[in-house]
């Protein structure tokens, strides 16, 4: 039987990020959140060739493993942001007396953080499922290749219009 926060543990990297960034003081955690956080405002243009070698090296590529792997990646420092920014708000009061009762790192997570969690791990999904579902629909809806019509529908078998054939080609008229 799996515990009440079954759930929870599909996001414990960010979780468990976001409670290391922000309980656990240690030489270099101030760059590593800041290298964490340059993740955030790094364009997904910038990692779109070092993706493509990698999940060529894996053989994920045009897979749906290989996309996972890259929004899971993709979306650990902005979900990693949350929860440390989350985290942040618990009082250390908490975990100083856990500590004392003689709980150690993954207890404390385990049975102090998790619980505390479920608010920001529903943001969290809610915000990675939107950013995906957006994606997905500006592919589906600007797919103008010779095979747009077998698509579920989403497009006319009719090509477009041939002036969004010469922008989309990036010929001027």
């Amino acid at each position: 039987m799996r515990g009440r926060h079954e759930g929870a543990d599909r996001f414990q990297p960010s979780a468990i990020n976001g409670y290391i960034l922000s309980k656990w003081r240690f030489r270099g955690s101030e760059l590593l959140f800041g290298a964490m956080t340059l993740g955030v405002f790094m364009p997904g243009q910038i990692a779109l060739m070092p993706w493509a070698f990698i999940l060529g090296k894996l053989g994920l590529t045009n897979t749906t493993w290989g996309l996972v792997l890259v929004h899971t990646v993709q979306g650990l420092s902005f979900s990693t942001l949350f929860c440390r920014n989350y985290y942040v708000n618990i009082p250390g009061d908490l975990i100083k007396a856990a500590r004392i009762d003689g709980a150690g790192f993954c207890r404390i997570f385990r049975k102090i953080i998790l619980p505390l969690s479920p608010p920001i791990l529903i943001v969290t999904v809610i915000w990675q499922f939107t950013a995906i579902w957006n994606e997905f629909s500006l592919c589906r809806g600007l797919h103008l290749g010779p095979r747009a019509a077998d698509h579920g529908g989403a497009h006319r078998a009719s090509s477009p219009p041939r002036w969004w054939r010469t922008a989309a080609s990036g010929r001027s008229r």
